[in-house]
Formats: structure tokens, C-alpha cells, sequence
């Protein structure tokens, strides 16, 4: 990958975003978010987003 690719998602299911658990990057109200997949990257590389 040659350039950063910005990965948009949305949250969804029975648990509260905010209560429940926290996601960096995550807009609870909206039940959004983002984060960056960074240039260099390897194919197939494992992203982990952290749940609190």
C-alpha cells in the first residue's frame, strides 16, 4: 500500500458504546468511527482495535 487508508466504520448491536466498553477513535453519539491503516502496511498485517 502506498498511501494511508482511512477505514470508516459503524457500531451497532445490543451493548452501549461509552458504558459498555470504549473504543479509541469511536463518536458514541454518532456510533461511528475511524482509524488509519498506515502506507507500508503488509498485506494480510493484523489491525487490532482496543476495547475497554
Amino acid at each position: 500500500m502506498t498511501a494511508n487508508l482511512t477505514v470508516n466504520y459503524t457500531l451497532g448491536g445490543t451493548a452501549t458504546c461509552g458504558v459498555d466498553y470504549t473504543i479509541p477513535g469511536a463518536n458514541c453519539s454518532a456510533m461511528t468511527g475511524t482509524f488509519q491503516i498506515d502506507a507500508g502496511t503488509k498485506h494480510g498485517a493484523e489491525i487490532y482495535l482496543t476495547l475497554t
